[in-house]
């Protein structure tokens, strides 16, 4: 497959498995948790916000895990050099 090809593949499956709609569900369900003291953030701050998409994108990373042990080392290795 030719790197362009690959782009454009890569690029038709986050089209197709949006990571926003999950992003938007796991905030709503973080904020209805009762886990957040959300009413003693200051305005100005972003803390409150960096740490619960930390938290998405853990609980993302977790629900894409790849289920075979190779593809999870090839996956490791990758981000090495991300």
């Amino acid at each position: 497959m030719e790197r362009e090809q690959f782009k454009q593949k890569f690029r038709e499956l986050l089209t197709t498995n949006s990571p926003l709609d999950d992003i938007a569900e796991l905030l709503d369900k973080a904020v209805r948790s009762g886990a957040l003291y959300i009413d003693g953030e200051p305005d100005d701050s972003f803390r409150l916000c960096k740490i619960i998409y930390y938290a998405i994108l853990c609980e993302l990373c977790d629900k894409w895990r790849p289920p075979d042990a190779q593809h999870r080392r090839e996956a490791k290795n990758l981000r090495l050099f991300l």
